[in-house]
């Protein structure tokens, strides 16, 4: 986009965000026509949820619990929250934008903050990703709590680069905090993060870690938490979602069982097979293959500081959410909660901060690596 001054790239993030703020409420007005009752099941039983706050108890009635300032905001400005997503009306519309809305002001500081660099491939990666992810939190969504979970760890890095470390303790914690009161497989997914980390200075933690837990399958096999995994199938989604991952092979046996989680982990990253389910699927499989690549050759440079941390993230999650919720609906859905953390991961950014204590070894870097240097 040629040489700008510094008030010049300030006004062009502005639009930028501008832009991306107003293609995601058109975006998200138009698909509850297309998808309508695809996007409301969730939303429609953490309202009629009781609100209670208990360790390991409902993550419907925690949800209920720390959103009811949103659902009480919402319903005040008219949106009807009794009857949500039971149709097409002007109430639907107030409800989501009172949720969505939260979502776009973190995001308008988040572009801010850490300045996209203006490269007209990188700013359409940055508004495609905000606007084809926008109907997965312009709705009543528990994904707005993690989301905002992932504002303080940013903000200490964007202001103290030099304690990186202590913002990806508050995430991890948060995260914790999280799997006892909200989902439990959150605390698989800080103990998946935090070993991958500690894997950055020390491999051998992650080949003990990882190498004991399949031990641990080999020999348990018989007595896994077969009920908790059962449940990650979303049974409740049978009908409604034409997006879940099948199992090809038979979970009666280690390798079988080994053998689908794997295949469910790759056809994530590379969800190529939906679209032979249907085109529709096209932009948000091209987006989830361009993420992958990013990550990948993120992660084979050694890129650290927040953009490592970032991708370290996105892998986690996507390793535990093949583990317990394999469908790809879920998947898109769920990680909207890690928008900010997947953008750093797709995009380059002028100011990234560095030497925050993640270094690794250094490597060859790639033009497709993330604001292009390994740390």
């Amino acid at each position: 986009m040629g040489q700008l001054t510094a008030s010049d790239r300030l006004i062009t993030t502005f639009l930028v965000a501008f832009v991306a703020v107003l293609l995601s409420l058109a975006f998200s007005a138009i698909v509850p026509l297309l998808w309508h009752e695809k996007f409301y099941v969730d939303g429609l039983t953490i309202i009629r949820s009781q609100p209670s706050f208990d360790a390991f108890g409902s993550s419907f009635n925690s949800s209920a619990f720390l959103l009811r300032p949103w659902i009480a905001l919402a319903d005040a400005l008219g949106g009807q929250v009794s009857s949500y997503g039971s149709k097409y009306e002007d109430g639907l519309l107030i409800t989501n934008a009172v949720f969505g809305l939260s979502f776009l002001l973190v995001l308008v500081w988040f572009i801010v903050t850490y300045a996209p660099v203006l490269g007209w491939i990188n700013v359409f990666s940055l508004v495609a990703a905000t606007v084809l992810l926008a109907p997965f939190y312009f709705c009543v969504t528990k994904e707005l709590i993690t989301f905002l979970a992932s504002v303080l760890p940013l903000a200490i890095w964007a202001r103290r680069p030099g304690r990186g470390w202590l913002g990806l303790a508050c995430y991890v914690a948060s995260m914790v905090f999280l799997g006892v009161y909200f989902r439990a497989y959150y605390l698989l997914f800080a103990v998946v993060l935090s070993v991958n980390l500690m894997a950055l200075r020390r491999a051998w933690v992650g080949i003990l870690v990882y190498g004991c837990a399949l031990l641990l399958v080999l020999l348990l096999f018989k007595r896994l938490p077969w009920e908790l995994l059962n449940k990650g199938r979303a049974d409740y989604l049978e009908g409604v979602s034409a997006s879940r991952i099948e199992y090809y092979l038979s979970d009666g046996h280690v390798a079988g069982f080994l053998g689908n989680r794997l295949l469910a982990f790759v056809t994530m990253m590379f969800p190529l097979n939906l679209l032979a389910r249907s085109p529709a699927y096209a932009p948000f499989v091209f987006l989830q293959v361009w993420l992958s690549i990013r990550l990948i050759a993120n992660l084979r440079a050694g890129v650290t500081g927040v953009v490592g941390f970032s991708c370290h993230t996105v892998l986690a999650f996507t390793l535990v959410q093949a583990l317990f919720e394999p469908d790809y609906g879920s998947y898109f859905r769920h990680r909207v909660g890690l928008l900010l953390f997947m953008l750093l991961v797709l995009c380059r950014f002028s100011h990234v901060p560095r030497g925050d204590g993640l270094a690794t070894r250094r490597r060859k870097t790639s033009p497709l690596v993330a604001n292009g240097s390994a740390a």
